[in-house]
């Protein structure tokens, strides 16, 4: 696939489907400025691991509508550091999924909405105040002194948010600002699947527990 020009410093660019949408398997190799694309032809992907890659699919769907528990987590965490490092092409099921059952331009939308409210209520925090136009994001990146603390306690309310990424066992020691970003940095969901309600739950949560801490860090009027 070709696409216009959306990058200046490469002449390729990749998208992950699985992280915007959910579907069990594939990647987006975008060619910009007339660079051709390989030319390869493409096997399938390894039978058994697609497999589990498909019903951690299918659990994360049921547990999104339901609730209960996250068997997708360990389907997930087994498949996915297992994957297939050599090329194969998407499966039909992936592929019928991005071309026919995903509404594109109202994932968009609604994620760039959720990003915009979460901006708005947590914008001492936030990596990124605003998106230019154009830019869907995958998630909403808060830097917080107690990071771990505020996870758990979204994690009691059954908020899931990811950490992108530890880096303390492939980062050498000496760059101390990615370790500290590292600690600190915690992305909260603003996907598709949420509304506006739940933006403000999830804001309201790491809210309460970012000031608790950063107050109790405060140093009284009365010692200085």
């Amino acid at each position: 696939m070709k696409t216009k020009t959306r990058s200046q410093h490469s002449h390729y660019l990749v998208f992950s489907p699985r992280k915007f949408v959910g579907v069990p398997d594939g990647g987006i190799l975008l060619a910009q400025d007339g660079v051709e694309l390989p030319k390869a032809e493409l096997t399938p992907p390894p039978a058994a691991w697609w497999q589990e890659a498909a019903s951690a699919s299918a659990f994360q769907a049921e547990f999104d509508l339901r609730g209960g528990e996250r068997i997708w987590f360990s389907l997930f965490r087994e498949t996915d550091p297992g994957g297939p490092f050599q090329p194969h092409h998407k499966s039909d099921l992936s592929r019928f999924l991005l071309c026919h059952c995903v509404d594109w331009a109202g994932v968009a939308r609604r994620r760039r909405e959720n990003f915009a409210l979460m901006a708005s209520a947590l914008s001492e925090f936030a990596l990124f105040k605003d998106l230019p136009d154009g830019v869907v994001p995958v998630g909403f990146p808060v830097r917080l002194r107690n990071r771990d603390e505020v996870r758990q306690a979204l994690f009691a309310e059954e908020i899931y948010p990811p950490v992108h990424w530890p880096t303390h066992s492939w980062v050498p020691h000496r760059f101390r600002q990615s370790h500290q970003l590292s600690d600190e940095i915690l992305t909260l969901v603003c996907d598709q699947r949420y509304n506006a309600a739940d933006m403000r739950r999830t804001a309201s949560i790491a809210l309460g527990h970012a000031r608790s801490a950063s107050r109790a860090r405060a140093v009284p009027a009365a010692a200085i």
